[in-house]
């Protein structure tokens, strides 16, 4: 990422895992008007099936900590397995437990909690690209 805050070079994306249908089509509008290229899943599994495909080409994950089949801590685990130095964003409804947290992110995790605004989005993401 640049100094000014553009995104990220073409070919790579940023990552949006969140089971709900709603949150995923705004936090992929958002960034697609900052600039970024995005991909976006439903769950854990398939988020794994689209990072396999380009994991060097994954800038940020925006990760849901909640979700059915694969709940984030299980997907960063696997993901963070393939890539230990993916930037990640972890996204919450309620109130996140960092100590289940911590060994997959370090002792503070980059959080967004939900509801969030579109600036909050954009900060956090950019936030942890560049800190990668």
């Amino acid at each position: 990422m640049s100094a000014d805050g553009a995104a990220p070079a073409s070919g790579s994306f940023v990552l949006v895992v969140d089971d709900e249908v709603v949150i995923r089509d705004v936090a992929t509008a958002i960034l697609t008007r900052a600039g970024f290229e995005v991909r976006s899943a439903e769950h854990g599994l398939a988020a794994l099936a689209l990072f396999s495909q380009s994991p060097g080409c994954v800038s940020a994950v925006v990760l849901d900590e909640s979700m059915p089949v694969l709940d984030g801590p299980a997907t960063l685990r696997e993901l963070r397995a393939l890539r230990a130095d993916l930037p990640v964003v972890i996204s919450s409804g309620r109130g996140l437990d960092e100590e289940r947290w911590k060994q997959f992110v370090g002792p503070r995790p980059l959080v967004l909690m939900k509801p969030y605004r579109g600036s909050a989005l954009l900060e956090a993401v950019r936030q942890a690209i560049a800190a990668s």
